[in-house]
């Protein structure tokens, strides 16, 4: 591959331009300069490489209604490629998103899709139905060696798919009706909607059943304006009357009972082994969670990550035992937490607002001083506290 001809210096370069191959290859280009007598030599490697284009995944599954981000990103020899062109096609039809239209034939766009600073070019876009696509990403190359296309299998999926839901339980549908009809261990999920159950309570009395709110507890409510004439059973808002229920991801709302000392957002009965209540904001109740009115709540109870915008958070917990209260928000009035003769208990990585009341109250007897202390050690205050007789309250 010689270039066959001998080149004048001019200005003491000498520029030599050639096309590359039509596939990878490196070519080694030996340069030799004779001045006079003098002999000079240097050589340099080219590498004629082809870009690699690269999807963030193969395959991915979303819900259908929400957003799903492409990234493709485009490198040169493990260098972003910058500024380069990018086509993208589908094909499923899809709404404003640019250079793709129905049935991969794409569509003309003012600007061409270009590459960032990262080498990358990212779009978003949802589906509403369910099915599967396939969205494939191009590098044009006119001047050079194209790109390998990219590919990912999309698949959108509905609620009951997604979660693997035994039901769905959509706004204006009644939550309990799906309790009635659930088995054992299944998993109920709830779309966002507010549910009053015409004003009655939810009792969960399935072992091992899950009520899932999807879309969380900013937009999922439980509203019942319930608040019990202060015997044993009465169920509050939520009632758990079973074994492993799990309550995740509602606003319980007691509507406006928050001055009810006998009003309660979630009831745990006596008789209850391991639930779990997660991820929910409680409002409007004297009571957040509740044991029975007799004084004794169930065995093995989790109640992690909740907000308490109730006077009371966690009360009646007499006789519980493995009690967990972790990583949850306290805005209550009047009490955090009640530490119930006989109960065992564990009590970390909470946050407590600034309140008038009591942090954590402790009404057994005898007092642990102790336990009060560690649990001030393990979480966290929004005003210095201190331990006055029984409990934990501002410094």
């Amino acid at each position: 591959n010689d270039v066959g001809e001998t080149v004048a210096i001019d200005d003491g370069a000498i520029v030599i331009s050639y096309t590359g191959p039509d596939e990878p290859a490196v070519d080694t280009i030996n340069v030799e300069i004779e001045h006079g007598d003098d002999t000079v030599t240097g050589s340099t490697t080219k590498m004629w490489a082809v870009p690699d284009l690269a999807l963030a995944q193969d395959e991915d599954v979303n819900l259908i209604g929400t957003d799903h981000t492409v990234t493709a990103t485009l490198t040169l020899n493990g260098e972003p490629m910058v500024g380069a062109e990018i086509q993208l096609f589908i094909d499923h039809s899809v709404e404003n998103v640019p250079g793709i239209g129905p049935g991969g034939m794409g569509e003309d766009v003012d600007e061409p899709l270009l590459t960032n600073d990262q080498g990358q070019y990212s779009f978003t876009y949802t589906r509403t139905t369910a099915g599967t696509e396939t969205i494939e990403a191009f590098h044009p190359d006119p001047d050079g060696i194209a790109s390998e296309p990219a590919s990912l299998t999309k698949t959108w999926q509905t609620v009951g798919d997604f979660y693997d839901c035994d039901a769905v339980v959509e706004d204006g549908e009644s939550i309990q009706g799906a309790i009635d009809s659930a088995s054992e261990d299944d998993l109920i999920c709830v779309t966002e909607g507010t549910y009053g159950e015409n004003g009655e309570s939810i009792v969960i009395d399935v072992d091992g059943l899950t009520l899932f709110a999807i879309d969380g507890p900013e937009v999922t409510t439980i509203s019942s304006d319930t608040s019990g004439p202060g015997v044993v059973g009465t169920p509050g808002v939520v009632g758990i009357n079973a074994d492993g229920v799990v309550l995740d991801g509602f606003t319980i709302d007691n509507v406006d009972n928050i001055d009810d000392n006998q009003s309660r957002a979630i009831r745990v009965n006596s008789s209850v082994d391991g639930a779990i209540i997660q991820n929910n904001i409680l409002v409007n109740s004297f009571r957040g969670v509740q044991g029975d009115w007799d004084g004794q709540g169930g065995d093995n109870i989790t109640i992690d990550n909740n907000t308490f915008n109730t006077a009371l958070g966690v009360a009646g917990t007499e006789q519980m035992v493995n009690l967990e209260i972790t990583g949850n928000t306290f805005n209550t009035t009047v009490e955090g937490i009640g530490l119930g003769e006989g109960v065992d208990f564990e009590i970390t990585g909470n946050f407590f607002a600034a309140s008038d009341g009591d942090y954590v109250a402790d009404y057994r007897d005898p007092i642990v001083t102790a336990d009060l202390q560690a649990i001030i050690d393990t979480n966290t205050f929004e005003n210095a506290v201190v331990i006055d007789e029984n409990a934990i309250v501002d410094a």
